[in-house]
């Protein structure tokens, strides 16, 4: 089993192992899912303030229908964001 973003799993199955990329296959359904998350310094003054802009971006991209485009450029499913 690999776990990753089912396109980079193709892409390292057919340069690794042209011969047996037909024979392998990805689930469509997530197993689990997770959150992803800005991680920044405790001890950092700016630690705040970098966390309100992170906030205040995505919800912008995400307003806009940005966000939506870029999971689905990179082959990402929203629900493992979600």
């Amino acid at each position: 089993m690999i776990v990753m973003n089912d396109v980079v799993g193709y892409e390292i199955i057919h340069n690794s192992f042209p011969d047996y990329a037909d024979e392998i296959t990805h689930l469509n359904t997530p197993l689990t899912s997770a959150q992803l998350g800005l991680l920044t310094s405790k001890d950092s003054e700016e630690t705040q303030r970098i966390i309100e802009l992170f906030n205040e971006g995505l919800k912008r991209i995400q307003e806009s229908g940005e966000y939506d485009t870029i999971i689905e450029k990179y082959g990402y499913s929203k629900l493992f964001y979600e």
